[in-house]
Formats: structure tokens, sequence, C-alpha cells
């Protein structure tokens, strides 16, 4: 009986410990940058002048 007791008891302590959530800090907002620069500077594989170019057309058209 007293095991069943103490099982009962150690459950609910498990339970209610479990059910709390504590935030130590707040969330860091997103940083936002006014410029962003792409360089390509020493490239490991070769990529072809027309992939290259659309990528840079793309990010291009991807600013504000």
């Amino acid at each position: 009986m007293r095991r069943y007791l103490l099982l009962a008891v150690v459950a609910l302590l498990v339970g209610c410990g479990t059910a709390r959530t504590l935030v130590l800090e707040p969330t860091r907002a997103a940083d936002r940058f006014a410029r962003v620069e792409l360089i390509a500077d020493s490239p490991t594989v070769s990529v072809p002048s027309d992939v290259t170019q659309k990528i840079e057309s793309a990010s291009r058209k991807g600013a504000v």
C-alpha cells in the first residue's frame, strides 16, 4: 500500500514539475541589413558565365 502511495505522489510531483515554462530572456529580434554584397573570390569550382549572370540578375531583382 505504501508503495502505491509513494508512486502516486512521485507521479504527481513529476507531472506538475514538467508543466511549467520559464523564460530566462526575451527573444531576440531579427537583424535587418541595409545592404548585402556578393563577392566571388577564389572559387573552388568552375561555374559557366551564363549561370553566374543568372544568379547576379536574380539577386538584383530581389533587392529593394
